[in-house]
Formats: structure tokens, sequence, C-alpha cells
């Protein structure tokens, strides 16, 4: 049926982790970072701002996740890391989605409003 309040906001998480994910393995492509490599920081930049816009939504959205949820952000996944299906995406949308909740808890108590969250597993 889908949670109340969606996944939109996840979505904008998972994002921002792939995006980061994706820069550091760009950086280190040639086997050393650099001053260089601070143009693959861009898409990092670009995800964060909408990522940590809303950090509040995403324990309403994980707190109520059912399986049509975890359904939607592993299709939304698939897309943005392609060749990976099954238990491979799985494993690491569910790796993305603690690290969003560590980044989303680190953000709430930098703003004085910490949020402890539990992180439900997809696939």
């Amino acid at each position: 049926m889908g949670g109340q309040f969606g996944v939109e906001q996840t979505k904008k998480g998972l994002d921002l982790v792939f995006a980061a994910v994706a820069a550091v393995q760009a950086a280190k492509a040639d086997g050393q970072i650099n001053l260089s490599d601070a143009q693959y920081l861009v898409p990092v930049l670009l995800a964060a701002g909408p990522a940590l816009a809303d950090v509040k939504m995403y324990p309403k959205e994980l707190g109520e996740m059912d399986e049509k949820d975890g359904a939607e952000l592993l299709a939304y996944a698939a897309v943005r890391l392609p060749g990976l299906v099954g238990v491979d995406l799985a494993v690491k949308v569910n790796a993305a989605l603690k690290v969003l909740v560590a980044a989303a808890e680190l953000v709430g108590a930098l703003k004085g409003h910490p949020v402890l969250m539990q992180v439900p597993a997809v696939g």
C-alpha cells in the first residue's frame, strides 16, 4: 500500500549517498586524490541541498516504510546503480540507508534537535 509519507525525501537522500560514493570512486580512479578531483564534488554538493533540506522527514518516511515503499526505493536505486540487481542492489540500498540515517542524525544533533531512527531493511 505504501506509507502515508512515501519515500520522496529518502530518494533525495539516496541521491546524496550515491553521489558521494561516485565522487570518491572517480577521485581514486587514477590512484591518488588531489585538488584536480574537486570537480567530482559538484554532484555531491548539488545533491546535498535537497537531501538535507528536510531531514525531519527521514524518521517519518523510514518509520512507516512498508514493502511497497521498499520496492519503490529498490526500483529508484536500480536506475542510479545500473548493473546491480537482486541481493547486490538490496545490499547497496540498505547500506546507503544506514549512511543516510547516520547523516540525518548528525544534522539533527548539530541543529539541536537530535532524532534517533531505526534503519528498515529493503529487499
